[in-house]
């Protein structure tokens, strides 16, 4: 056997002998009485479900979900008169004597609960409630008076009076499992089972000689590895398992310098899918790039890579039969780019970078169908699936600016976009022929394809284009149908049935069953598995539990965690610029639950698995998909492959440390703001060198460029992709820029104006939801001068040394931190001379901090030893010297122009 090489790195402690337990807690599918509660002597947990939260009652705050660590475990305790509540976790009793309820671990100072058995449904119970297991919880000291709850996120729990709508609770028993704690290893996914086989260490070289053997009766992926003082031995029911164990034994060895530890692991994964999705319409990457991916892939036990192939933006997928969706689809007039840079400062290693439209054409790019085969055989051969995706009938417009004629409007052929966003050019599904153009496209990928699931889309798909379209119209009245959305249900049932001619199934994302008028009926015939990303939960649940239909969990965004790996992780100055506020860090993705509330055994065996996914409209390089996508990746797959209770942040930090020298050995980017020891990168902005300016009108070719702060928040304006939105951090970064410019050349003033970013957009509103899931008209950007909204700007009644931005129709409605004052708040309009309006207009005068590098730039000898700053040809502080026309401020006031190829 070829002998296998491994990087020394840190030695991981062993102890001599390994016996752990824990206890573990789940909820129990049988029913319970009013009478088993009053006997006392069982655990049970208390949840509050109403019309619009679902929460667990805990031994802090009130939980989402049920934890299978005890938090939302109270044994039940009888005493005369009732019972007491007595928490699991923390030992402490329900107790208080005011309004709020109190913890106590006094058992005299516990209150006694009576539970009072709801006949039928209450007002306030959520539509799909259990009514055969809901009570109200009274406590009678001082007059009956009921446990009650306003059920938002960590809300307490207080004593209600009166005759008002009480929280229903849903009390469920709970079971109790010891569990064995597995040895610590190094290896990442950690395994479900591993003990030590005695002490001392076998040397790496008896991996030359490995024995390997066929055990029918473990599961496709599981394995037993099985490392004595006498050798190796590799147990598995398939080549799947042996791959795996191979990639643990590698991860031992590269964690253990001094030899392997005498060990048994016996492990098999959590879910069947765990899954990683790279979006390569936005930008393409190159078959080596993937490759590069599914390797990683690879080493941490993933087992389907997704393959997001076509969007507005273009068609990556060679098509024979339409071979104008290469020739057309695959390109398109402009690009958004974001090349970052290493940084190294201080012994820290950072990376920045802000992205900006090319102005340049992008494609054509694209996979032959070869190309897309090889890509298959290499995933196959490390026993990763592909799951091609072509998404339709929404985000369907680089297919119909190649073929217009099976568009909603044939006259008026659209072009593949440049931007982001959601489009209402759809497919016309009503249209036989744009129905056969479809089915055609899947022929063709199914046969490249071997994996028995295919990915439709059924995302983000506007109706409005049908609701004025007469084949859709007529459609609409033939099949009686209620909701335009149900055309989309109709479409999805045609595909489905087509690729099951073909021996596969249908993937969609969530909106195909959670969007309004939906038709879930015809969904749940499809039998299409339901991959569920915003509201993931609530997808995941309506899937399982109501449709009876499987699903994929791939969070968006969760506050600071989730599963969409390509949203920037820090708030760090010179952080490259990309989608999200910054707080989806690496520690919240790692935390974060994919399965959240109760399920069956039947139900929990719906929900297949986890996945990574990256959308690429910010991303523009290998190493911007890297450094974003590493090392969340590597918790996603820990998440579908570790059981929920041997999860543990801080020892996966650990583990995940011993694993940079094989990421740096390997040539991989990856953040770094997670490792010990990281310094954040700052940049020094004393109050005292920050300069106000009033706000003076320039123009395109010579733009005088401002950054707006929000004064009550501190937060500065900022144009995130076409939104805008806050940050709180003073950047430098395109998106903060913005230059007045005047909406009349004859009589230029400050009250109508438009303001345009150094990034490329200009100020306009839309429609939509902002950051406090409130519906109305917010502030975004717009590549399209025509669609600049006029403002005005005037100065603050209160305070004339600040400013408000209004609309110049409504010069009383202003521009307002509509999310709230914190970063990646939305802006909305509001009553002007609010706080939350009044903004400052600064330049960018004051020190930014200078970048060392720039010290050896001289224009003669007078110039050595100043600091100096870098600015373009626009006038925009750069964070350093780039391609193109450099303007070299130094300290004196002298300039140099300097151009670097």
């Amino acid at each position: 056997m070829k002998k296998l090489c491994f990087a020394l790195v840190m030695l991981l402690s062993c102890v001599c002998s390994y016996a752990q337990t824990i206890t573990t807690y789940s909820l129990s599918e049988a029913p319970i009485t009013k009478e088993e509660l009053l006997k006392g002597n069982l655990k049970v947990a208390l949840r509050v479900w109403t019309t619009s939260k679902d929460l667990y009652l805990s031994n802090a705050n009130n939980s989402n979900a049920f934890d299978a660590n005890g938090s939302t475990v109270f044994a039940v305790e009888a005493v005369k008169g009732g019972v007491k509540l007595k928490n699991v976790k923390s030992n402490e009793y329900f107790g208080g004597e005011g309004a709020a309820l109190a913890r106590t671990a006094d058992a005299a100072k516990a209150k006694v609960f009576s539970p009072v058995k709801i006949g039928s449904k209450v007002a306030n119970t959520h539509a799909d409630a259990d009514e055969t297991r809901s009570f109200w919880i009274t406590c009678q000291a001082g007059g009956t008076k009921y446990l009650n709850t306003n059920t938002s996120n960590n809300a307490t729990v207080q004593y209600a009076g009166g005759n008002g709508n009480w929280s229903t609770f849903y009390i469920y028993k709970v079971s109790e499992e010891q569990i064995a704690v597995p040895y610590p290893t190094c290896i990442i996914p950690a395994p479900r089972g591993a003990e030590l086989n005695g002490e001392g260490r076998l040397a790496l070289s008896a991996m030359d000689n490995i024995s390997f053997t066929t055990d029918p009766a473990l599961a496709e992926e599981a394995y037993v590895l099985n490392i004595t003082a006498d050798g190796i031995s590799v147990a598995s029911s398939t080549e799947k398992g042996k791959f795996y164990a191979l990639q643990s034994l590698a991860q031992l060895a590269e964690g253990n310098a001094e030899g392997l530890p005498l060990v048994r692991i016996a492990d098999k994964p959590r879910f069947g899918y765990r899954g990683f999705m790279l979006d390569v319409s936005r930008h393409f990457f190159s078959v080596a790039e993937v490759k590069k991916m599914i390797d990683i892939m690879a080493r941490y036990k993933m087992n389907v890579f997704h393959w997001h192939l076509t969007d507005d933006q273009g068609w990556r997928a060679e098509i024979k039969r339409y071979p104008k969706l290469t020739t057309v689809g695959a390109t398109r007039s402009d690009n958004y780019d974001t090349p970052i840079t290493k940084i190294e400062e201080n012994g820290q290693v950072y990376w920045t970078g802000n992205g900006a439209k090319t102005g340049k054409p992008y494609g054509p790019y694209f996979y032959t169908q070869d190309e897309m085969r090889e890509v298959v055989a290499y995933a196959k051969e490390r026993h990763i699936e592909v799951l091609p995706e072509v998404d339709m009938p929404g985000h369907f417009v680089a297919a119909m600016a190649a073929y217009p004629e099976y568009s909603c409007n044939p006259s008026r052929a659209p072009q593949v976009w440049t931007g982001g966003g959601i489009s209402s050019d759809v497919l016309n599904v009503a249209n036989p022929q744009a129905v056969e153009f479809a089915k055609n496209i899947l022929d063709e990928l199914c046969d490249i394809f071997p994996y028995p699931y295919i990915h439709v889309g059924g995302d983000e798909c506007p109706t409005t284009q049908w609701e004025h379209n007469d084949l859709c119209q007529q459609k609409y009245k033939e099949l009686g149908l209620t909701s335009y959305r149900q055309l989309q249900a109709h479409f999805i049932k045609d595909l489905a049935d087509f690729v099951a001619t073909k021996n596969k199934h249908l993937v969609c994302w969530n909106e195909a069953i959670t969007a309004g008028g939906a038709d879930l009926d015809l969904m749940k015939q499809t039998q299409s598995t339901i991959m569920s990303w915003n509201p993931c939960q609530e997808g995941v649940a309506k899937a399982v539990k109501k449709l009876g239909l499987p699903a994929i969990v791939t969070e968006y965004h969760k506050g600071d965690g989730g599963y969409y790996i390509c949203r920037k992780q820090s708030n760090d100055y010179g952080e490259p610029s990309g989608a999200g506020y910054g707080n989806d860090g690496v520690e919240g993705c790692y935390n974060y639950v994919p399965v959240q509330g109760m399920y069956t055994q039947e139900q929990m065996a719906l929900v297949k698995g986890v996945q990574g996914t990256f959308w690429t409209e910010h991303v523009g390089t290998n190493e911007y998909l890297e450094y974003l996508a590493l090392p969340r990746l590597i918790c996603v797959a820990e998440a579908g492959w570790t059981p929920q209770v041997f999860k543990n942040w801080d020892n996966f930090r650990t583990r995940l440390a011993n694993q940079t020298q094989w990421l740096d050995d390997h040539g991989y980017v990856y953040a770094r703001h997670w490792m010990p020891g990281y310094v954040p990168r700052t940049q020094p902005m004393p109050e005292n060198e920050k300069v106000a300016a009033t706000p003076e009108l320039s123009s395109l070719k010579s733009p005088k460029w401002y950054r707006i702060k929000f004064t009550a928040g501190g937060t500065y304006l900022q144009m995130n992709g076409s939104n805008l939105s806050t940050n709180a951090l003073f950047q430098n970064d395109k998106s903060q820029y913005y230059a007045i410019i005047p909406t009349s050349t004859k009589k230029p003033s400050l009250s109508s104006v438009k303001l345009y970013s150094a990034n490329g957009y200009w100020v306009t509103t839309k429609e939509g939801t902002a950051t406090n899931g409130q519906s109305g008209t917010f502030v975004c950007g717009t590549e399209s001068e025509a669609k600049a909204l006029y403002l005005n700007l005037q100065k603050h009644t209160a305070d004339t040394q600040k400013w408000v931005i209004t609309k110049i129709a409504d010069k009383t409605t202003g521009f307002n931190t509509w999310g709230g004052d914190n970063p990646g708040a939305n802006i909305g309009f509001w009553n002007v001379n609010s706080n939350s309006d009044k903004v400052e207009f600064t330049t960018d005068d004051y020190n930014a901090g200078v970048d060392t590098a720039i010290g050896t730039i001289k224009a003669d000898d007078a110039h050595n030893n100043l600091t100096a700053a870098v600015y373009n040809a626009q006038g925009m502080r750069l964070n350093g010297m780039q391609q193109g026309l450099n303007v070299v401020l130094f300290a004196d006031g002298t300039a140099q122009k300097v151009f670097m190829k």
